[in-house]
């Protein structure tokens, strides 16, 4: 059985290595490309603004891979993160992604290795005693150049909302771009043989389910099995008619698991 690795090839290629190490005939399919958004000299020049923020909220890896790519390093590590001020993270991977850019653990919120779920719930569960009414948030996000449709309310609108009850403001910043890809021939030819001969489909956001649909509009996938990381993730996956859905916590060793349990 082949399993197909949808996410970023720069996530993908990592995740290819470690399951074909453990004997998983993996594949790197790469449903997203990721490029950014936000000019490095306006970031620095306008750097103080960030003094305002009670907390910036990261909401990926992606997200703090190019906050920090175009910020000077002498504006880094002398003021941010500035004085009380708090960095969100949905999950253990964009903790430690902020952790490789030089930030402490000690001003880092996220989710632990051990919880149910890494999204924006159980991130709320975690900090909303941090936030005061007028208090601002910063959310640091991606922009979809694709129009998807929502299937639930919930991730970051369910943040924002809950910030905003708790009479603080948001504002976002849009810091990369994620596009579909341009399928080669024998990429087509692979996706639509993934469609109906067992392999397994695994996928870490929405959007990359889809890009799926927007690149392939008129395939069945009623006979493709996948594998998702949220809830949230399987709906959609249900909703472009995936015939089996199987739920998993983003955690390498969790994926395999549930890889192993369907081989």
């Amino acid at each position: 059985m082949n399993v197909l690795i949808t996410r970023p090839s720069a996530q993908a290629d990592p995740w290819v290595e470690t399951l074909i190490a453990q004997g998983v005939n993996a594949i790197a399919f790469p449903l997203i490309e990721v490029h950014s958004l936000i000019d490095g000299n306006a970031l620095n020049q306008s750097w103080e603004v960030y003094k305002k923020y009670r907390a910036l909220m990261f909401v990926s890896s992606n997200a703090v891979k190019f906050f920090f790519h175009h910020c000077s390093k002498d504006c880094r590590d002398k003021t941010f993160p500035f004085p009380g001020q708090r960095l969100w993270a949905t999950g253990p991977g964009t903790a430690k992604v902020l952790s490789q850019e030089g930030i402490h653990t000690s001003v880092v919120d996220a989710p632990n290795i051990d919880m149910a779920k890494f999204d924006s719930e159980a991130l709320w569960s975690l900090v909303s005693s941090q936030v005061r009414v007028k208090d601002r948030v910063l959310i640091v996000r991606g922009q979809d150049i694709l129009a998807i449709e929502e299937v639930s309310v919930g991730g970051r609108d369910f943040l924002t909302q809950a910030i905003c009850s708790s009479g603080a403001n948001v504002d976002f910043l849009e810091v990369y771009k994620r596009i579909p890809p341009a399928l080669s021939v024998n990429q087509v030819a692979v996706a639509e043989k993934s469609a109906n001969d067992g392999s397994l489909w695994l996928f870490s956001s929405g959007q990359a389910l889809y890009h799926l649909k927007h690149l392939l509009p008129f395939q069945n996938w009623s006979n493709a099995n996948a594998l998702v990381t949220h809830p949230r993730i399987a709906l959609v996956a249900e909703g472009l008619g995936f015939g089996k859905v199987q739920t998993c916590r983003p955690v390498l060793e969790d994926v395999l698991a549930s890889i192993e349990s369907l081989l």
